[in-house]
């Protein structure tokens, strides 16, 4: 447990940059080299969301992190593991914050398999929605999963402020990711907890 705590805190001080001038949309990210790439899957659309953060923040089940928020916590520990949400205190734009979110979830859909070490992120004017995989094996992203972790980041950090939700699960097969958003316009262009601090390149 101790060697865990370690190895998350050393690796959140170093995180995947976004290079400037991105267009939005939705990418994978990895380190191939020593150095990070960014590879584009789609481009944002002018798409209606299909979620946003006060749809999901004002649910019975998810509206605080008491009681009802024990239902949510069932969700995401169904494995036996530990959840922490975490909140960054900068307030984000409404219609980017749901664009983004909204993107993440069509990558995502009933399931998308994200490889070991790789991270999803979409990206909407100056917000980043991400899933981040922490395992070196294939992990799975789900647009139901976004949904509820967005819920939970709103009931603790309120609404439309930068926050993440990470979960992980010990044994063979366990999880480790994240879920989350912030603004990636000013300081808060750093996202998942590690990455290099070499200059990222998209195609």
């Amino acid at each position: 447990m101790r060697f865990f705590f370690a190895t998350l805190l050393a690796s959140v001080a170093i995180a995947f940059t976004i290079p400037d001038g991105q267009p939005d949309g939705t990418y994978q990210v990895s380190i191939v080299n020593g150095k990070e790439v960014h590879t584009l899957i789609t481009l944002a659309d002018n798409q209606r969301p299909r979620h946003n953060i006060s749809d999901v923040a004002h649910s019975a089940k998810f509206a605080r992190r008491g009681a009802a928020g024990e239902d949510y916590l069932v969700e995401r520990q169904i494995s036996g593991g530990n959840n922490a949400i975490s909140c960054g205190g900068g307030a984000l734009n409404h219609g980017d914050t749901d664009a983004a979110n909204t993107a993440l979830d069509r990558q995502c859909g009933s399931g998308a398999n994200v490889g070991g070490g790789r991270d999803f992120y979409s990206i909407a004017g100056c917000t980043v929605a991400y899933f981040c995989n922490f395992r070196n094996y294939a992990d799975m992203c789900f647009a139901s999963e976004r949904v509820a972790t967005s819920a939970a980041i709103t009931s603790n950090c309120g609404w439309y402020v930068t926050g993440w939700d990470t979960f992980s699960s010990s044994g063979g097969g366990g999880r480790y990711n994240s879920y989350g958003y912030e603004n990636f316009c000013g300081t808060g262009s750093n996202f998942c907890g590690r990455g290099t601090s070499v200059t990222g390149s998209y195609w």
